[in-house]
């Protein structure tokens, strides 16, 4: 675990390292944006310090300031987001054993397995013969890297693909196959292809209370098996109470769609119907574990019923505050309130 906290470190000793180039860099699309959606000439070196500012002041990274649409916004507003410095501090004060749990595939499946349906195999653990008779129990099989994230390194591997597939590169590595699932049709309409999730974003209170604090469903696009939207899906918000979609879907390019592009379904139009089950769910789950204070949990809902993906710590502050209205001060209020 020591080697874990270090590697996090030295990761944010290198993402200081590169600030500078990255930002400006940066502002040159940011700039295209901005002009794109009708703020006109905007000085590139006027918004390349600006973004450095809202670095140093609100911890804001130079998605953060897209996304989030700093932009000719004023201090009230900048303040009140949880940025990528905010949410890593919120990390930081996780226990170490809790960040290494939700980080490996493994270990989280073995430690919330009631809440997983879903046929799942180590290939750690498992040999060839194993790995052989796993996969053939199924039409097709998801393979993920152990400790990936954003949908990287996912593939999906079909049966009449298994007499290709190198399993005995697969024995004794870090990666975790597992059966393919689907959709139920009314989650499954908004694109067939990929497995759309729920991103559900709990805090734990210092008194053990589980809170919502964001729901968004996530979705592929075109042809994509996944529905990251770090890898081109859409996301949208959901009201917690409700179960109904935002008007509009983004991209984290901080395009918006008020229609999927592939299905053409309205988002306005569209809810969750059982969504104080998927409620219930979550807040279970996060109930068992107390010091993990601020989790994105990934839902699937399936023919078979509802269950859990993964989840992160952090989760990623760009979902957390999709709609863009600042949960800072609720997060603090939640998580540093006695």
């Amino acid at each position: 675990m020591n080697k874990l906290i270090e590697k996090l470190r030295l990761y944010r000793i290198r993402t200081v390292i590169s600030i500078f180039p990255s930002y400006w860099k940066s502002s040159k699309n940011i700039s295209a944006h901005l002009d794109k959606v009708g703020f006109g000439n905007v000085s590139r070196i006027g918004l390349y310090f600006d973004m450095l500012a809202c670095l140093f002041r609100y911890g804001a990274s130079d998605e953060n300031y897209l996304s989030f649409e700093f932009y000719g916004k004023g201090h009230e507003y900048r303040n009140s987001f949880i940025t990528w410095r905010r949410n890593m501090r919120i990390m930081r004060e996780t226990p170490s054993s809790i960040i290494g749990l939700f980080l490996d595939k493994v270990r989280f499946n073995k430690r919330f397995s009631k809440y997983i349906r879903r046929g799942w195999l180590d290939c750690m653990e498992a040999d060839a013969g194993e790995i052989r008779d796993f996969i053939s129990s199924y039409p097709s099989v998801i393979i993920k890297p152990v400790d990936s994230a954003c949908g990287v390194g996912i593939r999906k591997i079909y049966k009449e693909q298994y007499g290709c597939l190198d399993i005995a590169g697969l024995v004794g590595r870090k990666f975790i196959i597992e059966e393919t699932i689907e959709n139920r049709d009314d989650i499954a309409r908004f694109n067939p292809s990929s497995l759309n999730t729920l991103r559900i974003v709990t805090v734990t209170d210092s008194k053990g209370n589980v809170h919502i604090l964001t729901v968004v469903l996530r979705m592929g696009v075109g042809n994509s098996i996944t529905d990251n939207a770090h890898t081109g899906g859409i996301a949208c918000c959901i009201d917690s109470v409700t179960g109904r979609l935002q008007e509009y879907g983004r991209t984290f390019k901080d395009d918006k769609f008020y229609i999927h592009p592939t299905t053409g379904l309205k988002f306005a139009d569209c809810c969750i119907p059982d969504i104080k089950e998927c409620m219930a769910f979550v807040e279970s789950m996060a109930s068992e574990e107390p010091s993990a204070r601020l989790v994105g949990w990934d839902v699937a809902l399936t023919k078979n019923g509802m269950e859990v993906l993964e989840a992160n710590i952090p989760p990623g502050e760009d979902l957390t505050e999709l709609d863009l209205k600042g949960k800072w001060h609720i997060l603090c209020g939640l998580v540093y309130k006695k």
